[in-house]
């Protein structure tokens, strides 16, 4: 039987933790032929309230997934990137902090082994598990509002959780022309979380 965890941390917790979660994400993006360099949401050490999950299976990283924390000094990747839609991501999030009483969040940065799954003749269920555990971390972290631009084979792991698919803002081109993405959003004020909240248990497959 195979032994699976994950770590949580943040950028102060463990810097070899934070520097193993950047590398398998350009890992990832190098199969893709995406240039990670490119990229606002791949920037080493940035805010100290980033939060980074890794999943682990038999003590080799499959994948992982993080959280960036919006705030006075530090601008979500959404809001920093060039994409052509950034004048209606900005408006979005004016909106929905109007009263600048509520933390909001990205999701973002979600990466798989391919590698690794290849040696556990493929696991499955990986992204939608990281997905479900951000959006746990995120109502254990107490953030009102979450973010996220995801590409379509990644859409539905959010849409599966009760994120909202927001019509004005689909058929993004991000990271690169080659890939349609969408925005999506959680306002964590006003669900019922208690229904989307669940422990991982050994059943569950990854």
């Amino acid at each position: 039987m195979h032994n699976w965890s994950f770590k949580q941390f943040l950028n102060s917790d463990n810097p070899a933790w934070v520097e193993d979660y950047y590398s398998g994400l350009s890992s990832a993006l190098k199969k893709y032929n995406v240039d990670s360099t490119i990229l606002p949401t791949v920037n080493r050490f940035g805010s100290n309230d980033t939060k980074y999950i890794i999943v682990e299976l038999d003590g080799l990283q499959l994948g992982g997934i993080r959280i960036e924390i919006k705030s006075l000094t530090n601008q979500l990747p959404i809001e920093k990137s060039n994409i052509k839609v950034s004048d209606a991501i900005n408006e979005k999030i004016k909106y929905l902090t109007h009263d600048g009483m509520f933390t909001i969040a990205e999701i973002c940065g979600l990466w798989a082994n391919s590698d690794a799954k290849k040696q556990f003749n493929g696991v499955s269920g990986l992204g939608k598990i990281l997905a479900r555990k951000a959006l746990e971390l995120s109502i254990d972290s107490k953030v009102d509002l979450i973010l996220s631009v995801l590409p379509q084979h990644t859409l539905p792991y959010f849409l599966d959780l009760n994120f909202n698919l927001d019509p004005n803002l689909q058929n993004i081109f991000y990271p690169d022309d080659r890939y349609l993405s969408s925005i999506v959003w959680y306002d964590l004020r006003h669900e019922n979380l208690t229904s989307h909240t669940t422990q991982l248990t050994s059943s569950d497959h990854i």
